[in-house]
């Protein structure tokens, strides 16, 4: 499946609690202002294999500050939710990144979770360009001419489902940085778990037409996490890395 390699669970988390404290809280022509940044993100990556249709699948999640490479290389950057999808089979491989309503993905407390998806939802749209800053994201497809949806064809449905596998493993995080005459210190926590993925999934590729499904015994991970950062410093002000 020609989809990037998915980051590792420990770069996951490191860049989950990083994320809230990169973004200023005023940073339009690079000039900020002290305050208060606070960040929240969750998201998970399934694998599933189906032995009868001999299709393969992977779905990652993430709700959360991600960073968008338009075409033409322009940044933009959303505080949304995102599925991204790889499938394949013998002589077809489909893949596609979308943004989608956050009640798409329902998460409990023992982070167990729910991802019930549809790219006929009219809340559903193609993500604007290549998702390079995403907490959870590291297999999305590069922005082509036709877009991030390809070798399938729409509309495409999915439901994956996320269990405990092991124990919830817990994360907190304090860093500060300085660059004069500003100064943050962010303090991050989150809680992750190896998860045994199910689901299915119906759509049509382009190649060889339509396709379903189904798969369990499935491994993934899931993860929450928050972040808050405090700047201080002058009312206004430019400042390098912020």
């Amino acid at each position: 499946m020609s989809v990037r390699r998915i980051v590792s669970v420990a770069a996951v988390l490191v860049s989950l609690l990083a994320f809230a404290g990169v973004t200023p809280a005023s940073g339009v022509g690079g000039v900020i202002s002290p305050g208060q940044i606070k960040g929240f993100g969750q998201g998970g990556f399934a694998s599933g294999f189906d032995t009868d249709s001999q299709i393969s699948v992977f779905v990652d999640v993430s709700t959360g500050i991600t960073t968008f490479r338009l075409r033409g290389g322009s940044l933009v950057t959303l505080d949304t939710s995102i599925v991204n999808v790889g499938i394949n089979g013998f002589g077809a491989e489909g893949q596609g990144c979308w943004v989608i309503p956050s009640d798409m993905l329902v998460v409990s407390s023992d982070l167990s979770a729910t991802l019930n998806f549809d790219s006929s939802d009219p809340r559903v749209t193609e993500c604007p360009g290549d998702p390079i800053g995403s907490p959870i994201l590291g297999s999305a497809p590069t922005l082509g001419p036709s877009g991030l949806v390809s070798g399938l064809q729409e509309p495409l449905r999915m439901t994956v489902t996320w269990v405990d596998a092991g124990p919830i493993t817990s994360m907190r995080s304090t860093s500060r940085m300085r660059c004069k005459p500003f100064a943050s210190v962010s303090e991050g926590s989150s809680r992750s778990v190896d998860s045994t993925t199910s689901g299915s999934a119906q759509g049509t590729f382009t190649d060889t037409g339509a396709f379903t499904a189904h798969f369990s015994g499935g491994a993934g991970n899931f993860f929450v996490g928050s972040s808050t950062t405090n700047v201080s410093g002058p009312p206004t002000g430019g400042c390098g890395p912020f």
